[in-house]
């Protein structure tokens, strides 16, 4: 049974990436097809490939954070004492360092572009913290289920 609960928290992360990544590819993307203006050294349809990918990288890197911390929480830090969880959520911020650090290689290497830049940055920023903050939010382990931000008041009764 022990197993099962694994299975599903770590498909529950998987979840949301896919979640993102549909909203990447059916939402964001053409809303930017009709925000975005491209210079004149890449068409537009490159531009976009080139945001699908660096979007999609972010939330792929979002992911396996939120994966490491799970591995992390469950197999290699013993707690039993939720209470003391507290305590680990620096461990919690410094992983959620690689959504960040995705995040800026998306925005310094996607094409400058002349109109809509702020949609796209708002984006990259938005997709990677939100996958990392709703995969550990909702589908940490539980001794470490109340660590990360919102999670007290979001998973109180589970």
């Amino acid at each position: 049974m022990d197993k099962l609960k694994h299975i599903g928290l770590i498909v529950g992360m998987a979840f949301v990436f896919f979640i993102f990544a549909l909203l990447i590819i059916y939402v964001e993307d053409p809303f930017l097809d009709s925000k975005v203006t491209t210079g004149a050294n890449i068409l537009m349809d490159e531009w976009r490939q080139l945001f699908r990918y660096w979007a999609v990288f972010g939330i792929s890197t979002a992911v396996l954070a939120a994966l490491i911390w799970y591995a992390w929480g469950q197999w290699t830090v013993n707690l039993n004492d939720w209470t003391k969880a507290n305590k680990k959520r620096i461990v919690w911020l410094l992983f959620l360092l690689l959504p960040c650090c995705a995040f800026l290689m998306g925005w310094l290497l996607t094409p400058p572009i002349q109109e809509g830049a702020i949609f796209v940055t708002a984006f990259y920023l938005a997709n990677n913290l939100a996958v990392y903050l709703l995969a550990t939010v909702f589908f940490s382990p539980s001794s470490f289920k109340y660590t990360p931000w919102g999670a007290v008041t979001l998973r109180r009764g589970w």
